[in-house]
């Protein structure tokens, strides 16, 4: 938590340790992966270096990875071996989307469909700023990747850049959504909160905890939560693998 790179190769212990004991899952990120400062984009791309490492299905594109617009973004996308998700997202003048609005990704014979979503909370204020992206209505860029998802799956998971009251306005209004995975601040849900018939869940920020989200379903009912848990990335050592991908960009950037 107070040194986001020490922080990412301690995760890459933990991952490493889930993986070896866990029964296959998605690892999956909301948003907000890449610090402001220093230099931006060699930054992203060590960080992507280590969510590889990690194994990263995919992650939604959030307000620091679009503070430099959406050609840093996608700069920093190019480091990445998973797809950068949003639904809502759209460039500017045409309106055409900036990143994939939605996957579906198997593992352990389960199909799930994912998509990405954020309101006005993608822009960061800034002063004299223009920005090349624009942001669609939440609610028609839900029901669009929804529609989109033609191939039948077991389970829908939004990555989310909005506040937990949006967020259960999203589960309130799209039945179809189970999961709900808030990226916004720094906040964390401490057990899962149900709305319509899915729940929202929030790690909080900072890298401090890693989520696991077990979801179950019997025949057409609503998807239960199994087992929620926040693991805290607490006196862990880093991996040997994901410190020296830090040393190199500190190497670098000198």
């Amino acid at each position: 938590p107070g040194d986001p790179y020490g922080g990412l190769a301690e995760r890459a212990t933990l991952i490493g340790r889930l993986r070896a004991k866990e029964a296959p899952f998605l690892l999956l990120d909301a948003g907000n992966m890449v610090s402001l400062f220093g230099d931006y984009e060699a930054r992203g791309a060590c960080v992507m270096r280590l969510m590889n490492l990690m194994g990263y299905d995919t992650a939604a594109a959030g307000p620091q990875e679009l503070f430099r617009n959406t050609a840093s973004a996608l700069a920093v996308a190019k480091a990445a071996k998973f797809p950068f998700l949003s639904a809502s997202v759209v460039k500017k003048p045409a309106r055409t989307p900036g990143f994939e609005p939605w996957i579906v990704k198997t593992t352990g014979g389960v199909r799930v469909g994912i998509t990405a979503v954020s309101d006005s909370n993608a822009f960061i204020p800034d002063i004299n700023r223009t920005f090349d992206y624009d942001v669609l209505p939440v609610g028609a860029a839900v029901k669009s990747a929804l529609a989109a998802m033609k191939e039948a799956v077991d389970f829908v998971v939004v990555l989310s850049q909005m506040d937990t009251g949006a967020n259960t306005k999203l589960l309130e209004e799209n039945p179809s959504v189970d999961l709900v995975i808030e990226g916004r601040g720094n906040k964390h849900i401490e057990r899962p909160l149900a709305a319509g018939r899915g729940f929202v869940v929030a790690p909080g920020g900072r890298g401090q905890y890693v989520g696991i989200v077990t979801l179950a379903r019997e025949g057409t009912s609503p998807a239960r939560v199994a087992r929620p848990e926040l693991v805290e990335v607490l006196d862990i050592p880093a991996d040997k693998k994901a410190e020296e991908i830090v040393r190199e960009y500190y190497r670098n950037v000198r």
